[in-house]
Parts: C-alpha cells; sequence; structure tokens
C-alpha cells in the first residue's frame, strides 16, 4: 500500500510540474539614473523651462553625484538639487509638503523654479556645460 500511496503522489506531483504555467516576467525596472531623466522630462512637459533635459540632469549629478540623499553646505543643503529647508517650503514650491528627500519632488520643484527664472539659484547651473 505505501508504494502505491508514494506511486500515486509521485505522478500528482509530475503532472503538476508538466501543466503549471512559467511565471509571467516581471516589468523592466529603470535604473535610478534613468527614472531620474524620465521624471525630469516629465517634469519639464508640464514645468516649461527653456534649458534641455540634459542640463537639468547635469546640474542634478554637479550638485548631488543623483543621490537624494546627499547633504551639502555643512548640513544646509540636502537631496539631488541640494535644497536648503527654507527655500524647500517656499511659496513658491508646490512639493513643499513632500519629504525633501523625495528625488521626484525635488526634480518637479526644480523645473517648476526653472520655469519661473529661479536658475541662479543653483551654482552648478553655471558651472555646467550645455543650455
Amino acid at each position: 500500500m505505501r508504494v502505491f500511496t508514494f506511486g500515486v503522489a509521485l505522478l500528482l506531483l509530475a503532472a503538476t510540474l508538466l501543466t503549471a504555467q512559467p511565471a509571467a516576467a516581471a516589468p523592466a525596472q529603470l535604473s535610478t539614473m534613468d527614472q531620474y531623466r524620465a521624471w525630469i522630462r516629465e517634469a519639464r512637459q508640464m514645468y516649461p523651462y527653456p534649458q534641455s533635459v540634459d542640463k537639468m540632469y547635469r546640474v542634478m549629478m554637479c550638485e548631488s553625484g543623483g543621490d537624494r540623499f546627499a547633504v551639502g553646505g555643512g548640513g544646509r543643503w540636502i537631496g539631488l538639487f541640494q535644497y536648503v529647508p527654507g527655500t524647500w517650503r517656499g511659496w513658491w514650491n508646490p512639493y513643499r509638503q513632500s519629504d525633501i528627500h523625495d528625488a521626484k519632488a525635488q526634480i518637479f520643484a526644480t523645473a517648476k523654479a526653472w520655469s519661473i527664472g529661479m536658475q541662479s539659484a543653483w551654482s552648478c547651473y553655471y558651472i555646467t556645460r550645455g543650455y
């Protein structure tokens, strides 16, 4: 009887394995930097500014190296675009209620800032190439 039960269990296992469907492939994830570029493009459409997507990307890389947790200026500047917390909370910033470390919020806030002519707030704006 044991051999019969074991044989039936083996047959059921084989049938299950043969009829099982392969798992669906997970959607491809963008790398962090590719995601930042996508958000920069999206933000530029929402808040048009004259500079290129590449210019904003270069400024971001100059400011923080793409690290949303970057801290500079002796702890005064925070995030991808190195915001001072008081500036981040400014009236102009529709994302001021978001965490200052939120990469998407920093990108969209910077696009908003550039759309109203605040580019001079970033020293890296002047030292990165392109327009």
